[in-house]
């Protein structure tokens, strides 16, 4: 999923250059590795399409275990159908 907003203030080096911050989330699979060349691959086209040059973009990674997403979907789940009570679907 990729979500762009525009006309938002993020600056550079406080001189009010363009920038970009983007936070990228993996269950599984991300590490030094795969960031450096997700960052090189990123970089590069933020800077031929939108102008924004390398040294202004800022990009976190993050790896999700996938425990932590199963918890947060049950969770998820939970809440669903106690608090919005909602019924099953029938068969």
């Amino acid at each position: 999923m990729v979500l762009l907003e525009d006309n938002v203030a993020v600056h550079c080096n406080g001189r009010g250059e363009r920038a970009a911050w983007g936070e990228l989330v993996s269950v599984g699979g991300l590490g030094p590795e795969q960031n450096a060349t997700l960052y090189l691959a990123i970089s590069e086209i933020l800077e031929e399409k939108l102008n924004i040059p390398k040294s202004c973009i800022y990009l976190r990674f993050e790896d999700v275990k996938v425990w932590v997403v199963h918890l947060i979907l049950c969770r998820w789940a939970i809440y669903l159908l106690l608090v919005c009570s909602l019924k099953p679907l029938p068969p």
